[in-house]
């Protein structure tokens, strides 16, 4: 009986070369279309698929091998006697090979191609063909992938191919069906602008080549990274011996600078680039820089000097800061790659890009993980997912970048222009709190217009007491640090100078001094909670620190009692009618 191998691939890799051995074990190969014509100009034997149905290739190539004579030869049984009988009776011959890729939907789609060109790269025929081998596994061989040729051409060269062997490429070609349908899936949802939350969520992730130090732990060794099927993977990093600095994706295999990455660092790095994406989102055209540790901005800076930013970010709190991820939502330069290496310890630095200069410096800490990214959702997704296998269930909510509604607005204690003469500064404050896990508190600083850092955070407990406690306390050490630098300058001892009564002892008077300063310092900051303040214990705790500024959500029973607390101490207290928790 006559051996059939229908071949019809995108990705014509190896193609030839497959169907040329093909031929001398006997076979006869069986193409379409572009297939065909790169296999018979190679001077290989092949046989045009029309030839083989009787039918005309129609519909501008959208209909050539959906046909009976096809489906019928992949899918008949060879251990039923009815099938066989079936298929002598209607001449059907039998296909006992599937080499089939699918149509560049993806590529198609990522590459921004219209959404004509995409429908018309959506694949038919071939997923139909590669179910049918797949599902018919003992009787058909199907390949899906190129790298599988050889292997194949191995066992047919010996005899057959195993039966362990088939389930595997089976395996394989559900996989590149579901994940292809998956891919199509999203970007319809996705075009149709559908707000709702979807009744089935399929997706498909695709491992990358990067190899993980670890997971959390040292010992999780077991490790891998994947990336969502049908995006693109926007972060690089460079490469330690690469020619002229080429950069490569970090979810390629490469030599790169710097230690091998952990889960815990690309949970900080993606973490990072989600703080800096809603940053840019909500005030525009800006140089941001974060310090990112364990999920949580322990800095947060904005500048229009990328160095200056930098040295803001770290400044609030450079003990957390030290060992962490360093984002940079500018470009690199000399200076700055000074400020970075001489600074708190870093890991991993993250900018939109780097003078050359600039990498030449950071490639002197030889563990320094130098990665670069455009700080863009590349998801292209409104949705985001947390997936909890263990418990067996995916969770999903609609992805929230806005910060503020103005309608819910209130200011509950003090100046009813509040608002509107701190929006900028109230703004960051939110999106740094946004970028910490509850219960969290920032305190956010303005230096001058459009220079804002943070100075102070409590995260990740319990208590939101603590929080603010926490929060104070590290602003309150900030500027009695600051304090003895200012010291430090003419400024310093200028300002010092004009103030003290020369009359009294310099000495006696410099803690008054001080605590006046920092209790000035204090009474600038705005407080912002990610939640409303359940007790009047947290306006009691931020008044023992100089408070004067509180933004919270409201929605407390005892809201009232609050806000009665917030107004005996004098304080400006904002409601946004917004929580912003984060777990």
């Amino acid at each position: 009986m006559e051996k059939l191998a229908l071949l019809s691939v995108s990705d014509k890799t190896g193609i030839v070369e497959f169907a040329k051995q093909l031929a001398e074990l006997g076979y006869t190969n069986v193409s379409t279309g572009g297939t065909y014509n790169k296999i018979n100009d190679a001077g290989v034997k092949v046989m045009i698929v029309s030839d083989l149905t009787d039918f005309p290739e129609i519909l501008e190539g959208r209909v050539k091998t959906l046909h009976p004579k096809i489906y019928g030869g992949i899918l008949a049984r060879r251990d039923k006697d009815d099938h066989m009988h079936q298929v002598e009776d209607y001449k059907i011959p039998l296909i006992d090979i599937v080499a089939v890729n699918l149509y560049p939907f993806e590529q198609t789609m990522l590459s921004g191609a219209s959404l004509e060109e995409c429908i018309e790269n959506i694949d038919i025929g071939g997923p139909t063909m590669v179910r049918a081998a797949a599902k018919n596994y003992e009787h058909v061989v199907i390949a899906i992938n190129p790298e599988h040729y050889p292997l194949i051409l191995y066992h047919l060269n010996k005899g057959n191919v195993p039966l362990e062997l088939r389930m595997l490429l089976a395996e394989e070609a559900f996989t590149h069906t579901a994940r292809y349908d998956a891919i199509i899936s999203r970007w319809f949802r996705n075009k149709s602008g559908e707000k709702s939350i979807p009744k089935h969520v399929i997706l498909a992730f695709d491992l990358t080549n990067l190899e993980m130090r670890y997971g959390t732990n040292k010992n999780q060794t077991e490790t891998g990274l994947y990336k969502l099927a049908g995006t693109n993977f926007g972060i690089t990093a460079v490469e330690q011996y690469a020619d002229n600095g080429e950069w490569k994706t970090i979810a390629e295999k490469a030599d790169f600078h710097g230690k091998a990455l952990s889960y815990n660092n690309l949970f900080d790095v993606e973490v990072a680039i989600d703080d800096v994406v809603r940053a840019v989102a909500e005030l525009g055209g800006i140089t941001n820089a974060i310090a990112n540790k364990h999920g949580n901005d322990c800095g947060n800076a904005i500048s229009s000097d990328v160095d200056e930013a930098i040295r803001l970010s770290t400044s609030g709190d450079p003990i957390s800061s030290f060992g962490g991820v360093r984002a940079v939502y500018g470009v690199v330069d000399e200076k700055a790659a000074k400020t970075i290496i001489n600074g708190p310890l870093t890991e991993i630095i993250l900018a939109l890009d780097y003078t050359k200069q600039a990498i030449d410096i950071l490639l002197t800490k030889k563990n320094l993980r130098i990665l670069k990214t455009n700080f863009k959702d590349e998801s292209n997704d409104r949705f985001k997912y947390r997936i909890g296998m263990d418990a067996g269930h995916l969770m999903l909510e609609n992805k929230v970048y806005d910060l503020i509604d103005e309608k819910k607005l209130k200011v509950v204690s003090g100046d009813l222009s509040f608002y509107e003469n701190n929006k900028n500064l109230i703004h960051f404050g939110i999106i740094t709190c946004q970028n910490k896990f509850s219960n969290a508190i920032t305190l956010v600083q303005k230096i001058s217009e459009g220079k804002y850092r943070q100075v102070g955070f409590g995260a990740g407990n319990a208590n939101r007491v603590l929080s603010v406690e926490q929060a104070c306390q590290l602003a309150q050490n900030n500027f009695y640090n600051e304090f003895e630098e200012l010291l430090k300058t003419d400024e310093g001892k200028n300002l010092l100078s004009q103030t003290l009564d020369a009359s009294i002892d310099i000495i006696m008077r410099l803690p008054e001094y001080k605590n006046n300063y920092v209790k000035k310092k204090m009474g600038e900051l705005i407080l912002i909670s990610d939640s409303f303040f359940p007790f009047p214990d947290n306006i009691e705790v931020a008044h023992k620190y100089g408070i004067k500024n509180i933004v919270e959500d409201g929605g407390s029973e005892k809201d009232e009692i609050v806000f009665s607390k917030a107004r005996e101490y004098g304080m400006n207290m904002l409601v946004t009618g917004i929580r912003y928790f984060r777990h």
